[in-house]
């Protein structure tokens, strides 16, 4: 018997576990995935959020996982470059954007050793229920076994198509439709001054930012009607659609993809 199940070990899950095992509970984490593993989604870490790594004690391991501090956010509307530098709070004056294998790595692992106990590869399949309330899971492990765990509390940190939230009827809220694409890669050889946003209205928003082993993400998003013919062609006109920024063009030219888009 648990205090608590997390189902879910990124960036929500292993946090949940982490905090709740350092508080002396019994933690039990899971998640579908074995660790190191990426993910592209929430890539970049906002400053409050870096605050928060530091104030558990994390921030240093993704300082030293080559991770580069971001200290200015720079936007251009069009009209010229806008550079905005990241405040300080609690001795921390920037932020970071570590790829998704970095970040849940250290998540996870913290989480393990606060003394929550991780299973990988573990696929939850249903969720135990006793008198009206959700009491644990049903799932299978990496080896295909059949398991039944119980606890006090069972916390889905499952994702944007949570089995948890769905088993509980969870009610939607606020539901927009998608409204963009956005294609991205990484690229050695690109230099960036901190976060550069370069909008342009109504045409595309191109995003970029350094992370881990000196690469850069260059990322586009663009309106969901041009899907299609862009994806027909993604290197192509990745580039061409980058032509109409001059200035992060040359740059980004210059540099050598290093990963699939």
């Amino acid at each position: 018997m648990y205090d608590a199940i997390v189902i879910g070990a990124r960036c929500a899950g292993s946090p949940t576990a982490m905090l709740l095992a350092r508080r002396g509970y019994r933690v039990l984490l899971l998640d579908r995935c074995a660790f190191p593993s990426d993910t592209y989604r929430n890539h970049f870490i906002q400053h409050s959020g870096s605050v928060r790594l530091h104030r558990w004690g994390l921030l240093d391991r993704v300082v030293a996982s080559n991770c580069p501090p971001i200290r200015n956010f720079i936007t251009d509307l069009g009209d010229g470059p806008l550079a905005e530098p990241v405040g300080s709070t609690d001795g921390v004056d920037g932020t970071y954007a570590p790829r998704r294998y970095v970040l849940d790595t250290i998540l996870v692992e913290a989480a393990v050793e606060a003394g929550a106990e991780l299973r990988e590869q573990f696929t939850v399949q249903d969720l135990l229920w006793g008198d009206g309330r959700v009491i644990g899971i049903r799932g299978r492990g990496h080896n295909g076994a059949a398991v039944t765990e119980r606890a006090r509390i069972v916390v889905g940190a499952d994702g944007a198509h949570s089995l948890v939230a769905k088993a509980v009827g969870a009610p939607r809220y606020d539901e927009r439709p998608a409204l963009t694409f956005a294609y991205n890669s990484y690229f050695s050889g690109v230099p960036m001054a901190g976060t550069e946003v370069w909008l342009r209205p109504g045409e595309r928003i191109y995003i970029n930012f350094p992370t881990n082993d000196g690469l850069t993400c260059v990322a586009m998003q663009a309106p969901l009607a041009g899907f299609h013919a862009f994806r027909a062609d993604i290197e192509g006109n990745f580039f061409r659609a980058l032509d109409r920024v001059p200035a992060l063009a040359e740059r980004v030219r210059a540099g050598r993809r290093e990963e699939r888009w």
